[in-house]
């Protein structure tokens, strides 16, 4: 199966010493909104709100959403006001920031054949800036969107994790379709890039000129990174880790927030099509994945949790979308539906102690199993519907 490799961008992809670069960047923004707020006031509360998309735990609000919430409001700026002067600032101002930064041959070489392999090759930086930032950045390390073709590039406008959350990762591989085969990450921070990562089962490469005892075993220079990468991929030993809670949640919050971002720019017309009679529209798996939650997944687990029941009889929600005649249901409604029974259900998820992981439980079909069994069920059932929508959208398109 097709490896994808996830590659961190600064000091990675591209040198660009943030010690310096922010400064500049700070400076830069804050004259070109002086006319309208004080820079020192501007910059507390961009720092605010910076660490309010960092925190964010919310599938359901964009980093960009997140950002806003209390950064317009707090500076008493008009939003689209504002976000015309920052758009032109990305387009013209940010260009001054360049020279700060340089291409780095090895990354640019080590990309380039990834590419020529086959491998699918994402931009994982921190999504705390816009598109337009990231795609500058990009082209400043010699690797333009027009030339190398990523399938993702994280930015807050499609993202509602950002690092060191590990559902950050969990996103980027929702959005990719929960690939597979191998996933490996390259990066050049512990805190943001190699330990969510590897705590999701996502093989590693520390990018380091000095050995850290911390960090897991691959590491070292760009140049070291390809034969590494040719050893995981020949090894192909790779799965996803199910095994602990905040790696479940991230699993939980992940899908439903890729599923926002991929059908943000689908046509409503789209939303009730089936790509063929005997398939699904995206408004029929939404529908489903509503009801699985909402009769199905979130009373099992009050009943387990909270009622200390012990047996969970098997139900046929595939037959519900005939029976409840989902495509002449409102797709909106749907939607919210589904997003607020995920929400009940990571709600009941948090209040899991770790040990109640492996309380025994006896379903009906599958025989003895435990509570992290089942909420591996939920996590590869979103996946399959995820892969299911991307599908859908790919062949309507």
């Amino acid at each position: 199966m097709k490896p994808t490799i996830l590659i961190d961008m600064d000091d990675t992809l591209l040198s660009n010493p943030f010690d310096i670069f922010m400064p500049a960047y700070f400076k830069l923004l804050g004259a070109a909104l002086a006319d309208r707020i004080d820079s020192k006031v501007m910059l507390t509360q961009l720092l605010k709100s910076t660490e309010d998309m960092i925190n964010n735990n919310d599938f359901r609000v964009t980093l960009e959403e997140k950002f806003a919430e209390r950064f317009f409001p707090t500076l008493n700026l008009d939003r689209a006001d504002t976000l015309t002067v920052l758009d032109a600032f990305y387009a013209n101002d940010f260009e001054k920031l360049k020279p700060i930064t340089a291409p780095r041959p090895e990354a640019i070489a080590l990309v380039r054949t990834c590419q020529q392999r086959g491998y699918t090759v994402a931009v994982a930086t921190n999504p705390l800036f816009p598109r337009t930032a990231m795609i500058s950045r990009l082209r400043w390390g010699e690797l333009p969107i027009t030339k190398y073709a990523f399938p993702i590039v994280t930015a807050y406008e499609t993202f509602h994790f950002a690092k060191p959350n590990p559902a950050y990762y969990a996103e980027i591989l929702a959005q990719l379709g929960w690939p597979e085969g191998p996933v490996l990450m390259i990066g050049n921070s512990l805190s943001d890039d190699i330990l969510p990562a590897a705590s999701l089962g996502i093989k590693t490469f520390y990018l380091s000129d000095a050995p850290e005892e911390k960090a897991p075993l691959a590491q070292g220079t760009l140049s070291e990174c390809l034969p590494w990468l040719d050893s995981a991929v020949k090894d192909n030993n790779f799965s996803l880790n199910y095994n602990d809670l905040p790696s479940i949640l991230a699993y939980l919050r992940a899908s439903p927030a890729a599923i926002q971002t991929l059908l943000s720019t689908c046509p409503e017309a789209r939303i009730n099509k089936r790509p063929q009679e005997n398939e699904w529209s995206i408004q029929e798996v939404i529908c489903h994945l509503r009801d699985v939650d909402g009769d199905v997944n979130i009373p099992r687990f009050s009943s387990i949790l909270q009622q200390g029941k012990s047996f969970i009889p098997a139900i046929d929600t595939d037959a519900w979308a005939t029976q409840r005649d989902y495509r002449s249901q409102s797709y909106p409604q749907a939607w919210q539906e589904y997003l607020s029974n995920r929400k009940q259900l990571i709600d009941l998820v948090v209040t899991i102690q770790p040990a109640d992981l492996q309380k025994s439980v006896n379903h009906s079909v599958f025989g003895p199993t435990t509570v992290a069994e089942l909420l591996k069920f939920i996590i590869i059932h979103d996946q399959n519907h995820v892969r299911q929508v991307k599908a859908n959208l790919a062949a309507l398109s």
